[in-house]
């Protein structure tokens, strides 16, 4: 799915919400998890590590991040609704 082959707006439209739903659907599962986990393990871990005694707080920052990109895609679908 890209813009690259969309020519009209309703295309551009249609694309757009495709895009943004697999994103949330994306964000929501535990692979986005995984991969925030694994990314930050390189730089930022280790760095707190050395700052906090507690070894809960890289399962704080994962999580953290993981709501924050979950709320940049699903904002707007469960407005009434608390964030989980």
């Amino acid at each position: 799915m890209s813009f690259h082959t969309e020519t009209s707006l309703a295309g551009y439209a249609r694309t757009a919400i495709h895009l943004k739903t697999r994103m949330a659907e994306y964000t929501i599962g535990s692979l986005a998890n995984d991969y925030l986990r694994a990314s930050l393990a390189a730089n930022v871990v280790p760095a707190l590590r050395v700052q906090y005694e507690s070894a809960d707080v890289v399962d704080k920052l994962v999580d953290a991040i993981g709501r924050a990109t979950r709320a940049a895609w699903t904002d707007g679908e469960r407005s009434s609704s608390p964030r989980p």
